[in-house]
């Protein structure tokens, strides 16, 4: 997979060097990247012809990596690194990868513990994932889970508090009494049809994003984006 940004570059090179198996510099732009990088065989001088050829007109600006299998967390995770205030949030069924690199550079920027995806319904972790988060995939735990309901159960067993987002929700952002127990784990719904009964039916309760009367909905990532924000300030 072929990954490309001088953010992602930085982030890459910063906290996840080992994924790099070679590093793609337009000839004169050297100086711009070669004091970040330790390890000089990795790297391959090229011309335009390669970016045209592998990243058409993406905005490269003027590197590239070549990178191995992005390594996802597993659902152990969550219990080896157990705090009593910390804040996943759980995405089921998310096809866009540009929502998804958007929702973990808000993650991480919100200082969340870590995002859970789906391995059978969501987006994996590709090159538009790591533009969208501006690099930010590499230092942000990706748990990946494959039996959501079975997940939830045991998610709940190690004390963490569940929730999912839906616009009826049992708790109002908004509400000056907003609080939720802690530590929670949030689920949101894909683009379209929201979050799946399976879900609904395993976790403790609900919230709500309070919204004008006769508006549609809020993008994933601009409502991902406010139940963050809310989340955070619970820690």
């Amino acid at each position: 997979m072929i990954v490309y940004g001088k953010n992602v570059f930085i982030e890459t090179i910063k906290n996840n060097p080992n994924l790099i198996s070679k590093i793609f510099i337009k000839k004169g732009s050297e100086r711009d990247f070669l004091p970040f990088i330790n390890n000089k065989e990795k790297i391959y001088t090229v011309d335009n012809k390669f970016f045209q050829e592998n990243l058409g007109k993406k905005k490269h600006q003027n590197i590239a990596l070549e990178i191995n299998n992005f390594p996802l967390r597993d659902y152990k995770y969550l219990k080896n690194n157990f705090k009593t205030n910390n804040i996943f949030l759980l995405l089921d069924s998310i096809k866009d990868p540009q929502n998804l690199g958007s929702i973990i550079r808000t993650a991480y920027g919100l200082n969340i513990d870590g995002l859970i995806i789906t391995k059978d319904r969501t987006v994996g972790i590709t090159p538009v994932v790591f533009s969208a988060s501006s690099g930010y995939v590499n230092s942000l735990p990706i748990i990946q889970i494959t039996n959501p309901a079975n997940m939830i159960k045991i998610f709940k067993e190690w004390t963490y508090w569940t929730c999912y987002v839906d616009m009826n929700g049992e708790k109002n952002i908004k509400s000056d009494d907003f609080n939720i127990p802690m530590p929670v784990i949030a689920v949101m719904g894909s683009e379209g049809s929201g979050v799946r009964q399976i879900y609904k039916k395993k976790c403790d309760f609900s919230i709500q994003i309070p919204q004008k009367e006769g508006f549609d909905s809020f993008n994933l990532s601009v409502a991902s984006s406010i139940i963050l924000w809310e989340l955070s300030k619970l820690k």
